[in-house]
């Protein structure tokens, strides 16, 4: 399916699965996107304000080709890809699977105002960063199930 036009998520759920979802207008979120058995490419910007939660699944990816922007109160969790350079203030990204070995893959760049972390609910819970990523906040790792790799350019 493909979206020409703008996409304001306001309180309700998109959901992808079983396919691709290609949207080239600008995407705000401020309800729930699940990707969960698909792809989601945004060729503009998607942004996730306070409430928005973005979930993806092993496997699958959320693409954005100007960025994604990750606002105060806007989570982006699960494990999956997410190729996009990410900005935003006071976001929260977390690597959660649903099951043991999971990744979640940061492939772009991001910000220094994002909130990273890895769930500790299952062993090999990943967070791998592909690119280079800032971040103020310490990425805390208390548990033998979380893992961080750091696989960018530059590091973190």
């Amino acid at each position: 399916m493909t979206a020409t036009t703008s996409i304001n998520n306001a309180g309700g759920t998109i959901t992808v699965t079983g396919g691709n979802l290609a949207t080239s207008g600008a995407f705000t979120n401020t309800g729930a996107i699940n990707v969960t058995g698909g792809n989601l490419t945004e060729t503009g910007t998607l942004t996730n304000n306070a409430l928005g939660l973005i979930t993806i699944v092993t496997g699958d990816t959320l693409s954005a080709t100007t960025g994604l922007v990750n606002n105060t109160g806007g989570t982006v969790t699960g494990a999956g890809t997410v190729s996009a350079a990410i900005t935003g203030t006071g976001g929260t990204i977390t690597a959660k699977g649903t099951a043991i070995n999971q990744t979640l893959n940061l492939t772009g760049t991001v910000a220094t105002n994002q909130t990273l972390a890895i769930d500790s609910t299952f062993s090999g819970t990943t967070l791998e960063i592909s690119a280079v990523a800032t971040t103020a906040n310490a990425i805390v790792i208390n548990n033998a199930n979380q893992t961080l790799l750091i696989n960018g350019p530059a590091g973190i």
